[in-house]
């Protein structure tokens, strides 16, 4: 259930606040920003019929994401919860 229950529209937006992302430690900053990176370039790929995508580009926007996951999954565990929380749930 949680992990269908992540809208990336909403993460997205959470991710571009900056100033509630700045408590979070570096791997974790880093990986929200290549969520969002990488969420603008699916968009670009899904809606634009412009956009273009070699293989090179590819190949390496995976491996970015694979090292950033690694950075994320060795942060603290308490950090990481942090983070899920963030990005699932709003501010009241």
């Amino acid at each position: 259930r949680i992990y269908r229950s992540l809208e990336h529209g909403a993460t997205l937006r959470r991710l571009n606040n900056r100033g509630g992302m700045r408590g979070f430690p570096g791997e974790i900053q880093d990986f929200g920003r290549l969520f969002v990176d990488l969420q603008v370039k699916r968009h670009r790929a899904d809606y634009d019929p412009a956009a273009s995508f070699d293989r090179t580009t590819v190949l390496l926007l995976a491996a970015e994401a694979e090292r950033h996951i690694i950075g994320l999954e060795n942060a603290a565990s308490a950090d990481r919860r942090d983070f899920a929380i963030y990005v699932l749930f709003r501010d009241r």
